[in-house]
């Protein structure tokens, strides 16, 4: 069979991937709460802090939220992506929903002990979300090598990560003293540095190249 004249066979399948991977992305339905669901979500936290503890919780807000988003049909936070919903985005939902609660409302307070929330998710074979904003201490301990889910460092004093670093999901290190680049760091989601000594010294292009084991670097294009 002759080809077509002018036919690329290579442009046709990079613009038929970007409609593919458009119309996927519109099908995905959009995270909205309500008010209610929102106080349904905080007491389903203050519950689960009761019954087990506070560093669970945290790691199972994504889940929690996806059972509220889905009507408790959904069990975990991967089955609401037979709903429509992006897991990740829930996850990340969900922590922000952790993370912007009051403090003079919230049944949430600041851990009084990081090391020992650190060392548990270790001894629990690091699964799930490890929540440790506003941590404040310059570094981690360097036997955290793996999170199997994401890591939040939000306003954080933490000036380095240890090298070898493998997180699953994302790091947010938004509003975070980090100023160095750790040694073969790798992320299967979205690094956040916004804010960061180590975004002021360099811009987005040039961290991307300095992090080849990072999916997406999260920071300012502009010094």
């Amino acid at each position: 069979m002759k080809k077509a004249d002018n036919f690329d066979a290579r442009k046709w399948l990079v613009e038929n991937k970007i409609t593919t991977q458009s119309k996927l992305n519109e099908d995905e339905t959009s995270i909205n709460i309500t008010s209610q669901q929102k106080k349904d979500f905080i007491n389903r936290m203050k519950s689960f802090i009761k019954d087990e503890d506070l560093d669970t919780a945290m790691q199972n807000a994504g889940s929690i939220l996806a059972r509220i988003l889905t009507n408790d049909e959904a069990e975990f936070i991967e089955d609401v992506e037979d709903f429509g919903y992006n897991s990740d985005e829930v996850e990340d939902y969900a922590q922000d929903l952790v993370g912007n609660l009051n403090s003079k409302t919230s049944p949430i307070k600041k851990p009084e002990n990081y090391q020992e929330i650190i060392q548990q998710y270790i001894e629990n074979g690091s699964k799930g979300t490890l929540v440790l904003d506003d941590y404040d201490q310059p570094t981690l301990p360097s036997n955290l090598t793996k999170v199997r889910g994401n890591l939040s460092l939000r306003g954080s004093k933490i000036t380095s990560l240890p090298d070898n670093l493998t997180v699953k999901g994302q790091i947010n290190l938004n509003n975070s003293a980090l100023s160095s680049v750790p040694k073969n760091l790798k992320v299967g989601s979205f690094l956040f540095l916004v804010n960061t000594p180590l975004n002021k010294k360099y811009t987005k292009e040039e961290l991307e190249k300095m992090l080849p084991g990072v999916y997406n670097v999260y920071a300012s294009s502009i010094k």
